[in-house]
């Protein structure tokens, strides 16, 4: 085993809740770690959507440029009638900003790409993600916490003042301290799939069979990128076919369009949609953000922005405390946080 390293802070999971929360830290001088299970970093869109609160954060963070570089706004919803014919609606109505709404307009931009912007911030920052780093066992006491972490280069013991769960809704630091996950499954799986397809414009988001859910399909061109995300419910048991061939027929046979075809599929994934929240953000010293803390369905970007907003919430609370701010601020955290 390695020498104990030690550290303010202790981070497990680099997606946008960890490095979000990492770029607070790394700004305000506090020393940490932040590590991640994958061995390299997500690459789907599975959110798309920055909306204007999350905007600010990203402006103070100064990455808001890069990420408006990146990506787009929202096309509108052309909604297809059996015929052929469709209607088209537009996503959003025209505001002009105030002092106190500066950003009206919710950005498209791919998660990976989000989260490739925000590493790139953090390595301007002088720190990076510890990716193929996995947390196996935690200790937590009244001053610290003694974490036991596995990775490519052995075993390490790292000691932390506090460790934050940013590890996703199935978050192992959420299962350790005992903290119930209440809530719903809802009822309703569904594909969604990054692809790069022929027979569609990229001036608008389609959508098939709106309101049926056994034939239903949303194909929205991705901004920033020269891929479509597809989006279908399917039957809640069995293993769909995530292939190219098997995503084009799906599309086919609900969209009654044989001109649609598929060359790839960058990413696919098939999940349940659930909507679960967390019974407490904080036992002691481990703090929960983010997936972690509440999963939702996938309409208007709920998760990616409240675990964005979340982390720049705890983080400068933490960096003040560990600063001599009184112990008693980052109460503050899951009382603000967890209403929402």
């Amino acid at each position: 085993m390695k020498e104990r390293t030690e550290v303010d802070v202790l981070i497990c999971g680099a997606g946008a809740a960890g490095l979000t929360l990492a770029i607070e830290l790394a700004r305000r001088g506090v020393s940490f770690r932040i590590l991640d299970r994958l061995e390299r970093p997500f690459g789907g869109s599975r959110g798309k959507g920055i909306q204007p609160r999350t905007q600010e954060i990203f402006e103070d963070f100064g990455i808001i440029d890069r990420v408006m570089a990146a990506g787009g706004i929202y096309p509108p919803m052309r909604v297809y009638s059996a015929d052929g014919s469709y209607a088209v609606k537009t996503m959003l109505d025209a505001q002009d900003p105030s002092p106190g709404m500066p950003y009206l307009i919710p950005l498209m931009i791919p998660q990976f790409v989000t989260e490739a912007i925000m590493r790139e911030r953090l390595g301007e920052l002088g720190h990076q993600v510890e990716f193929g780093s996995r947390l196996t066992d935690f200790e937590a006491g009244e001053d610290s916490v003694s974490a036991r972490v596995v990775s490519a280069q052995g075993e390490e013991q790292i000691n932390a003042r506090y460790l934050v769960g940013a590890d996703g809704g199935r978050s192992a630091i959420r299962s350790a301290v005992g903290v119930e996950f209440s809530g719903k499954t809802l009822g309703v799986r569904a594909i969604v799939a990054d692809v790069d397809l022929s027979g569609l414009d990229r001036d608008a988001w389609h959508q098939f069979n709106d309101g049926d859910m056994e034939r239903l399909v949303a194909i929205c061109p991705l901004a920033g990128t020269d891929l479509f995300q597809v989006q279908a419910p399917i039957p809640l048991e069995g293993d769909p076919d995530l292939s190219a061939q098997g995503i084009e027929r799906l599309i086919a046979e609900r969209s009654a369009r044989t001109d649609v075809k598929l060359r790839s599929v960058a990413w696919a994934s098939a999940y349940a949609m659930n909507a679960r929240l967390a019974e407490r953000y904080r036992v002691g010293r481990v703090f929960l953000t983010g997936d972690a803390a509440h999963i939702h369905p996938p309409t208007g970007g709920q998760g990616l922005n409240t675990s964005v907003q979340d982390a720049y919430n705890l983080g400068w609370k933490l960096a003040a405390v560990l600063a001599g701010a009184p112990a008693t601020l980052v109460d503050t955290y899951e009382e603000e946080r967890r209403p929402v």
